[in-house]
């Protein structure tokens, strides 16, 4: 396939699921359309992205040979390829080699520690599949998801796992109490009548 053909097919037609169902079948243009997520400069990229993703959730064992350059996304400076990059990689969990499943799993928990927000939330929201696919790396994942729990997020700054020493924050003390107003009838007549 070439570049010009690809760019046609992509811009042309916004049918995603049927065209990840034709890439799927043409095993010998997926390497074509795997590499033109990182080459690709326009915005064309963006649905390539997507329908390899698609590809991931319906026929993950072709892309299997892919695997390294796909995997790569997840260092993606594009916040976009990124979150594909996530998804794919959750889906693709059960087609790793047994010699790369701890190194597999360890840098998808990474991406729960991300500090963007939507980075760890897609990572958090599709660690299920890590864990269906190798459920001997379950124990691994709720402690580092349980880790996750007492933290707060905020971007480009960490914040420690547990809370500091004696708990809580302090509350603040106001000087003098506050008069509520009443506003139920009648409430301003009793009160002013009491004083007369």
């Amino acid at each position: 396939m070439k570049k010009e053909e690809l760019i046609l097919s992509l811009d042309g037609n916004s049918d995603y699921k049927q065209m990840a169902l034709d890439f799927a079948e043409k095993k010998e243009d997926l390497e074509f359309v795997v590499k033109f997520v990182k080459k690709e400069q326009s915005s064309l990229k963006y649905k390539d992205s997507k329908i390899i993703r698609l590809i991931s959730e319906e026929h993950p064992e072709v892309l299997k040979p892919h695997m390294d350059e796909i995997l790569s996304w997840i260092h993606h400076q594009n916040s976009f390829i990124k979150w594909d990059g996530i998804f794919v990689m959750a889906n693709l969990a059960g087609y790793v080699e047994q010699d790369n499943q701890l190194s597999y799993v360890e840098a998808y928990l990474s991406l729960l520690e991300d500090p963007q927000m939507i980075t760890a939330g897609n990572a958090a929201g599709s660690a299920w599949k890590i864990v269906h696919a190798l459920p001997q790396f379950a124990a691994k994942h709720s402690v580092q998801m349980c880790r996750l729990h007492t933290r707060t997020h905020r971007p480009g700054q960490r914040q420690p796992a547990a809370p500091a020493a004696g708990g809580q924050a302090p509350l603040r003390r106001h000087r003098r109490a506050r008069r509520v107003r009443d506003d139920r009838p009648g409430a301003r007549r009793r009160g002013r009548s009491q004083r007369a």
